[in-house]
């Protein structure tokens, strides 16, 4: 599966699961965030594009590694170990 299709299925799931879109860093039912695809870079768009421009409905952009992963301990602990 492309990085692409993983992210589309991984929109499908928090939409099936509940999510609603609210307010960016706002609470969420569910947050699922593709962080790495094996040692692959993928760029598509830019953070802060309106969702569906790229192919990409529920998101405007994708960017791995996740733009954020060196602020999330959660991702960054894993990794170390």
């Amino acid at each position: 599966m492309s990085p692409l299709s993983l992210l589309l299925h991984l929109k499908r799931i928090e939409n099936h699961l509940g999510r609603i879109k609210s307010k960016a860093n706002g609470p969420r039912l569910i947050d699922l965030d593709l962080t790495m695809y094996g040692s692959e870079v993928v760029k598509i768009g830019e953070n802060g594009d309106r969702e569906g421009q790229w192919g990409v409905p529920g998101a405007g952009w994708l960017e791995v590694p996740h733009w954020a992963i060196g602020e999330r301990e959660f991702v960054l602990r894993p990794l170390v170990e």
